[in-house]
């Protein structure tokens, strides 16, 4: 590495503003817009006024529960190591799921935050 380069190009400040600020996609769900294709990121907060969130992604993706507890389902079969025959898989919060890149739409149930990451929109 390089250490004198890095520290010329290294901004040491605190910003005012988020980089990228959170775009809201529908009612409990928000994404980070990137400029590359390769990846996309969501925020899915369920609670009283959302209780349930269907998230269309593509590819293989990865849930994990940050806050609360939240089932997932893709649709297609398992989502996750401990899933019912249904498909479904619930993630406690520090947990993660990872679903097939040939599932469907995400259907999102219970009480609390999760990030999905998937592919983005080619």
């Amino acid at each position: 590495m390089d250490v004198a380069e890095l520290l010329r190009v290294l901004r040491f400040e605190v910003l005012d503003e988020v980089v990228l600020p959170p775009v809201p996609v529908s009612p409990g769900v928000v994404t980070w817009p990137v400029p590359v294709p390769d990846f996309v990121i969501h925020r899915v907060v369920l609670d009283g006024q959302v209780p349930t969130v269907s998230l269309p992604v593509d590819g293989p993706r990865v849930v994990l529960c940050t806050a609360g507890e939240v089932s997932v389902a893709d649709g297609t079969g398992p989502v996750g190591p401990a899933i019912g025959s249904a498909g479904l898989v619930t993630v406690p919060p520090g947990r993660a799921a990872i679903g097939a890149a040939a599932g469907g739409a995400l259907t999102f149930t219970g009480a609390g935050t999760a990030y999905v990451a998937s592919v983005g929109v080619h």
